[in-house]
């Protein structure tokens, strides 16, 4: 088996669940960039939450129409990630497809929902690459 090269960055993980906080999950994405790396982690505590929970997330939302309307929402009062992934606000199918691919990257898609709901997440700085070897 090859070695494992964690590169210089940052890594952002994330634990969700589905549904009645069944079906753990945990995943991790890397950013070089620290900027988009608290921006997607700002945007994951805020609208991929409960839908269920009165704070307006999207998790568990079964509802195509009420998610889209949150990403637009959320996008357009922070633009930050737009800007990073140079995406026009006003093109709300391409904020929509950009917010879910972080969305599905970081906590999985679910056959059932339109999200997975965030549980919690921690982002962690890599100073230096690291080569993991197998022994």
């Amino acid at each position: 088996m090859p070695n494992i090269v964690i590169k210089k960055g940052f890594r952002l993980v994330v634990d969700s669940w589905e549904n009645d906080a069944d079906e753990p999950r945990t995943e991790s994405m890397d950013f070089v960039n620290k900027e988009e790396a608290l921006a997607v982690r700002d945007m994951a505590q805020e609208i991929f939450v409960s839908c269920n929970n009165g704070d307006g997330g999207i998790g568990n939302s079964q509802d195509n129409e009420d998610l889209e309307a949150t990403i637009i929402n959320y996008i357009t009062q922070n633009p930050k990630l737009a800007e990073i992934n140079s995406v026009d606000v006003e093109d709300f199918e391409e904020v929509v497809e950009m917010v879910m691919e972080y969305n599905v990257s970081l906590m999985g898609s679910s056959e059932w929902y339109g999200s997975r709901v965030y549980d919690r997440s921690s982002l962690y700085e890599i100073p230096d690459e690291m080569v993991l070897k197998e022994i």
